[in-house]
């Protein structure tokens, strides 16, 4: 048990430096240094409330695909009608972010119907020196060796239950075995190409539905050989109500329980559940750190859209496609400066605005 403990650490540290590095690349290190001097700026600015008027979002989220062959309790991508983002319309965008460190290759579809994926993995990891992380319903994903030879470096697969019958009323037209097989033949494959990347978690929505399958999920995810398990707080389907939980205090109970349990075993992170969870604090980190292209090239912050009267080409930070970069990212800094005056209109709908709460 000690040495396992051990293992984990001495690996945790080993795998956060290469991370570091692959951020802020010594090898070039004017870009190392913009990218270190902008994430500063960044945090300065969301921890003490300092101003800057050229920050740059540390990571930023596209949609490079639109629509999903599943259809999810909470989530509706199912219904959209499929899209791409060309892969020269991506590097385009990559292009105008020097200073962003992280990519997440996903928003509201599942992100390997698109062919062109794993080539744009590639160009941003390998190019752009960018750390790139994708999240997967695991149906339809490309032959395991091209996955870990495209720079992700981290995938989530998205399993909100182990109970097939559950699975199949959560995530509709899912197949839990195909996806379970999927999942087990990319961490067979990354560990006999012995390789510390991709990370690979499971990424699970609680939801009361399944709260009493959120230790299975842990057990399970020890059994396979998983990396971590991440449990998100359902937020709510846009443009509809947000999600009340029935005993919100059990929920919190819950999650904490399997954390402190099975904190040895197992990297276990919580996300979005105001006052409690990992990365939480009294200003909203999504607002200061990230931001959200979507398919047709309007920026904005991630929960933006849990605002039922939300138009992401009204109500956003601007159109990359349409508008000159440094007006949308001027937009946006004047949002982040203004952030700590009060609670800002376009957030009033998200559970995660504490100030509106106390």
């Amino acid at each position: 048990m000690v040495k396992n403990k051990l293992k984990r650490f001495l690996n945790k540290i080993k795998m956060n430096c290469l991370i570091f590095l692959k951020a802020f690349p010594p090898q070039k290190p004017i870009l190392a240094s913009k990218r270190l001097e902008n994430f500063i700026k960044t945090y300065m600015s969301w921890k003490y409330g300092a101003k800057f008027e050229d920050l740059q979002p540390c990571m930023i989220q596209i949609e490079n695909v639109r629509g999903c062959n599943i259809n999810c309790t909470m989530c509706n991508a199912g219904n959209f009608p499929k899209m791409f983002i060309s892969f020269d319309q991506f590097k385009k965008t990559l292009n105008m972010f020097p200073k962003t460190f992280l990519l997440a290759l996903y928003y509201w579809g599942e992100p390997f119907l698109s062919r062109e994926t794993l080539k744009i993995s590639k160009y941003a990891s390998f190019e752009k020196n960018m750390l790139v992380k994708t999240s997967s319903n695991f149906t339809v994903i490309p032959d395991p060796k091209e996955i870990i030879e495209s720079g992700i470096y981290h995938i989530k697969a998205s399993i909100d239950t182990f109970d097939e019958k559950k699975f199949a009323e959560i995530r509709k037209n899912g197949n839990l075995k195909k996806i379970t097989s999927n999942l087990e033949n990319l961490i067979k494959t990354k560990n006999k190409m012995k390789k510390f990347f991709p990370i690979i978690s499971i990424n699970s929505v609680v939801m009361d539905e399944n709260l009493e399958d959120l230790e299975d999920i842990v057990k399970k995810s020890i059994d396979l050989g998983v990396d971590s398990v991440e449990f998100l707080r359902f937020l709510g389907i846009p443009g509809k109500s947000n999600y009340e939980y029935k005993d919100k205090r059990k929920v919190f109970s819950t999650l904490k329980k399997i954390q402190e349990k099975y904190s040895g075993e197992i990297d276990i992170l919580i996300h979005n559940f105001e006052n409690f969870g990992t990365y939480q604090n009294r200003f909203c980190h999504y607002a200061y750190f990230s931001s959200v292209i979507d398919i047709y090239g309007n920026m904005f912050c991630q929960f933006f859209i849990l605002d039922p009267n939300f138009q992401p080409e009204l109500s956003g930070f601007g159109n990359i496609f349409k508008s000159e970069v440094r007006d949308v990212l001027r937009r946006r800094n004047f949002f982040i400066s203004d952030f700590r005056k009060g609670s800002p209109e376009r957030c009033r709908y998200c559970p995660l605005d504490l100030r509106r709460q106390q």
